[in-house]
């Protein structure tokens, strides 16, 4: 950790009266195996300072058998340099939240398996221009009810995101957090990262989430919107499972699927409307299948109120075109799912009532049925001479499902 000389007022100075004394006095206690610090105070000007300290000889650290760590953050403005590796809570006090300006490129950094039980709660992380706000690296964070804002601009290749997760080893947490005006990414998730980004607002940057390098997070009921790019850009290496986001007022479309897809991309129940171009968009396929046909399993979208005049020019609609089989008889379902393709998706249709008297082992991409349907508005659509559209009753069938 590397402590930053600065005040995080420069209207408080050590000699004010004892005010550093009185926040000491506030927060400076040991309660139920927790030490709790007040940044600032007299023996911690800044939040580095009293995160050093944790690896102080003496200190709280959890790797010595001390108290676990918590440090309350009072409002004001700072400007920090942290690497945080250790198990420690930010909490910011007060009812405004507190802003801390990150030094450095990779802005706030929480990384390996230590810092997993670390949590940022109620703060404020601004980045500067050409920075991250925050960056995961291999790490387990909660981050709840914090904002990421960043420094505005215009968007250019190579910008950093936002928000940037790394390595097969992060299961981070986010929610309920604001994240906007990137000139990247809102959030960045990449080499193998999972985690869960739910219930967020990312408005305002280049794009809202942005999947590639194997990560296969959870991108659940968060608001996607106002981006110049699209809501979300899955790439050919992207896997992630994109469940029930409103993803609306985007300048590229909502959802753009990289072809030729590589890796299983779930995009199910999300309300995307009123985008540019098409709502739901994949890339073309020089080599290989399309996302549509390959990659991407899509059910129960809500589409609609795109900008018609632009969808020529903003990509290739994504429809899952999958080609269907009708099954009558338990032997007939095995021999469908033995026989289903590795490399694509497979509608199954399954007609009466099965007995299965073996277990049914599922090791092909294929989409168990009860009933034919095809559904424009969601964007899945299973092949066959003899598909129909499905009834409204339904479509909150598959919805539920």
């Amino acid at each position: 950790m590397h402590a930053t000389e600065r005040w995080a007022d420069p209207r408080i100075q050590p000699d004010a009266g004892g005010v550093f004394a009185r926040a000491e006095l506030q927060g400076r206690v040991v309660a139920s195996g927790t030490e709790v610090r007040t940044v600032p105070s007299a023996l911690y000007p800044t939040v580095a300072s009293a995160i050093a300290a944790q690896n102080a000889p003496g200190g709280s650290s959890p790797a010595n058998g001390k108290h676990r760590l918590l440090v309350r953050i009072l409002p004001g403005i700072y400007h920090e340099h942290l690497h945080i590796t250790e198990p420690v809570v930010l909490v910011g006090a007060g009812k405004e939240l507190p802003t801390i300006w990150a030094v450095g490129r990779d802005g706030i950094t929480i990384s390996g398996a230590r810092a997993s039980g670390c949590a940022l709660r109620r703060l404020r992380l601004c980045a500067e221009p050409g920075c991250h706000s925050l960056c995961v690296k291999g790490a387990s964070p909660l981050v709840e009810g914090c904002e990421l804002m960043g420094s505005g601009g215009e968007p250019y290749r190579g910008a950093p995101a936002g928000l940037d997760v790394r390595g097969s080893d992060a299961r981070p947490v986010f929610r309920g957090c604001r994240i906007f005006d990137h000139a990247g990414a809102g959030v960045a998730f990449g080499d193998g990262a999972l985690g869960m980004l739910a219930a967020c607002d990312i408005s305002r940057c280049a794009s809202g989430v942005w999947l590639e390098g194997g990560a296969n997070p959870l991108i659940w009921r968060n608001t996607l919107a106002g981006h110049r790019g699209a809501g979300v850009c899955v790439r050919s290496s992207g896997q992630g499972c994109i469940l029930g986001n409103a993803i609306l007022r985007n300048g590229a479309g909502g959802v753009l699927v990289e072809s030729p897809k590589r890796c299983l991309t779930t995009i199910v129940q999300n309300k995307v409307w009123a985008n540019s171009g098409c709502d739901l968009r994949q890339g073309p396929a020089s080599t290989g299948l399309p996302a549509g046909q390959a990659g991407a399993l899509l059910l129960a979208n809500t589409v609609g109120q795109h900008d018609e005049e632009k969808s020529a020019n903003q990509g290739i609609e994504l429809v899952a075109a999958w080609p269907r089989r009708v099954v009558t008889t338990a032997s007939e379902l095995f021999a469908a799912v033995r026989d289903a393709p590795s490399d694509r998706f497979v509608v199954i249709e399954i007609r009466g009532r099965l007995l299965l008297e073996e277990t049914l082992i599922l090791d092909r991409p294929v989409v168990l049925a009860g009933e034919a349907f095809v559904s424009d508005s969601s964007g899945a659509h299973a092949g066959g001479e003899d598909s129909e559209l499905p009834t409204r009753a339904e479509l909150q069938e598959i919805g539920r499902a």
